[in-house]
């Protein structure tokens, strides 16, 4: 099946804006490509709603907890779970950077 664009290059232009705005959009829209739409859209969507978690897990990664000298050693914050956390939050992102490249330039 072919998706047949205009000419002028308009119809490539805002296939281009709307693949770039959420990500399987374009798929959805113009290419008529439902199930890898909705895989894209559902892959962002998961991304938005993990956003306040990488937030918090990348800046424990950098701070690697606050110093509370007054809890027990077994209640304070463990830096090394902080950092694996955060080192899996980053690959994580390097992943969705590239599944999102590809998702604009299958479109």
């Amino acid at each position: 099946m072919s998706i047949r664009l205009r000419e002028d290059g308009s119809s490539a232009k805002k296939l281009l804006f709307t693949s770039i705005l959420f990500m399987g959009l374009g798929h959805l829209i113009y290419l008529k490509q439902y199930i890898k739409g909705i895989l894209y859209a559902g892959i962002e969507i998961g991304m938005l709603w993990m956003l306040p978690n990488i937030i918090t897990k990348l800046s424990n990664m950098i701070t690697l907890g606050t110093p509370k000298p007054d809890l027990p050693v077994k209640l304070r914050d463990h830096s090394i779970f902080m950092l694996i956390d955060g080192v899996m939050m980053v690959a994580l992102l390097f992943l969705f950077v590239i599944i999102y490249i590809i998702s604009v330039r299958s479109a």
